[in-house]
């Protein structure tokens, strides 16, 4: 059988270009599959192979992958990666009794905290089942009214990229316009007297609903936020439209104004309690 390449194929076929197809993932990594098929299926076929054991020459249900052929062996940039890291540093810095996080992401942000043995509690409104010492749960809804017995009890909370959402009805909760401020009045609420929170969100010059994903609050409008709950700015980082950390050396450096011209970066802040 004559040896067969992505160009050549794409040409029988009368498909688009090579470079038109990477375009399109999903029909490049089809077409990638069917030709490393074939290519295994001649490598089995071979006689040099027929006494090896199951797993070089018997097949099972096919379970299509097409969308890693073109893909990174990893990802080290970007909202997620950039806030999970930074404040877990914060954190392990500052090395709280108890800390609480409501909402933040549990295999990345929650899963740097357990590496150092972190004590946490997980708030959230919806169930979560963990199996680890150092993690306890507590039904909570930033949207709603708090256990008056929680009020002013915490000494260090997070929140990441997880405000945004509230009031959007994304993930149940109640749907309200001004659901972010609420959360974070209760965020504020639940501090401790000169508490420290660490919140992030997406920002960018322009306030706005991307419904029902997120809200993106400008950073004029944060600090009115921050103003109504008594919280006062310690340290502040964003990433920016690119996907990289910038870190903001000084509180009075900040471009409030302008949001540094971003559409859709990540705020990451260290919030003190007045």
């Amino acid at each position: 059988m004559p040896k067969t390449d992505l160009n050549s194929l794409s040409s029988a076929l009368n498909l688009p270009s090579l470079n038109r197809l990477k375009s399109n993932s999903a029909l490049y990594g089809y077409i990638r599959y069917i030709l490393n098929f074939r290519k295994l299926k001649r490598s089995i076929a071979s006689g040099e192979l027929s006494s090896m054991p199951g797993s070089v020459k018997n097949f099972g249900k096919s379970r299509p992958i097409l969308n890693e052929f073109l893909s990174a062996a990893g990802t080290a940039s970007g909202h997620y990666f950039h806030q999970d890291l930074l404040v877990a540093n914060h954190i392990y810095h500052h090395k709280p009794t108890v800390h609480l996080d409501i909402g933040s992401r549990i295999d990345g942000f929650i899963a740097h905290l357990l590496s150092f043995d972190q004590n946490t509690i997980l708030g959230d409104i919806r169930p979560v089942e963990f199996d680890n010492k150092n993690i306890s749960f507590i039904l909570m809804d930033l949207s709603g009214e708090l256990d008056r017995s929680l009020l002013g009890r915490y000494e260090s909370i997070s929140c990441l990229h997880a405000i945004e959402h509230i009031g959007l009805g994304r993930y149940g909760d109640p749907v309200n316009a001004i659901g972010h401020y609420v959360a974070l009045k209760n965020l504020s609420s639940l501090l401790s007297s000169s508490g420290t929170l660490y919140l992030s969100y997406p920002f960018g010059i322009k306030s706005r609903i991307e419904y029902n994903a997120h809200r993106v609050i400008s950073l004029a409008e944060s600090r009115d936020m921050f103003y109504l709950n008594k919280l006062v700015a310690r340290k502040f980082a964003y990433v920016n439209d690119a996907g990289n950390l910038v870190n903001v050396s000084k509180v009075a450096d900040i471009d409030w104004d302008y949001s540094y011209h971003q559409k859709y970066g990540c705020a990451i802040w260290v919030l003190h309690k007045e």
